[in-house]
C-alpha cells in the first residue's frame, strides 16, 4: 500500500470513529495541523476543527456511517478518492467526491468535498 493510500484510510478512519481520542490519533496521520476542508456546506481550518465538524456530523446523523467507496487516485501531491454516508438500514443516504492536496510529509494540507454526481450534460 502507498503512503497516499495510508493518509486516505487514515483519513476515512477518522469518520468512521466514534470515539473522539480514536479520531484525533487517525488525523493526526492524515491531516495536516493548519489543513483546509471545504465543502458546499462549509469550510474549516486546522486538524482539530475537522474533528469537531466529524463529531457535529455524528452528533446530526446518528447512526449513520461515513465510508470510503474507493482507494486514492493520485498524482504530483493530487489525490482524488470517493465516499458514501450509509443510513443505520444500509440505504446510501448521500455518495461524494474527494479532491486532496498533500503536503510535503504526505499529510493532507486541502481537501475540497463534493456531494452527488455531477449533472448530465444538457444537450
Amino acid at each position: 500500500m502507498t503512503e497516499s493510500q495510508e493518509i486516505v484510510r487514515a483519513y476515512g478512519a477518522a469518520w468512521l470513529a466514534t470515539d473522539p481520542g480514536e479520531r484525533r490519533a487517525h488525523l493526526e496521520q492524515a491531516w495536516a495541523d493548519d489543513g483546509v476542508y471545504i465543502d458546499t456546506n462549509t469550510r474549516v481550518e486546522g486538524r482539530e476543527a475537522l474533528a469537531q465538524l466529524i463529531e457535529q456530523t455524528h452528533a446530526a446523523f446518528p447512526g449513520h456511517i461515513v465510508e470510503l467507496t474507493s482507494g486514492a487516485l493520485g498524482f504530483k501531491g493530487y489525490l482524488q478518492f470517493t465516499w458514501h454516508m450509509r443510513q443505520p438500514d444500509g440505504e446510501i443516504l448521500l455518495t461524494g467526491t474527494d479532491f486532496a492536496r498533500q503536503g510535503d510529509d504526505g499529510r493532507l494540507v486541502e481537501l475540497i468535498g463534493f456531494f452527488g454526481a455531477p449533472p448530465p450534460l444538457d444537450d
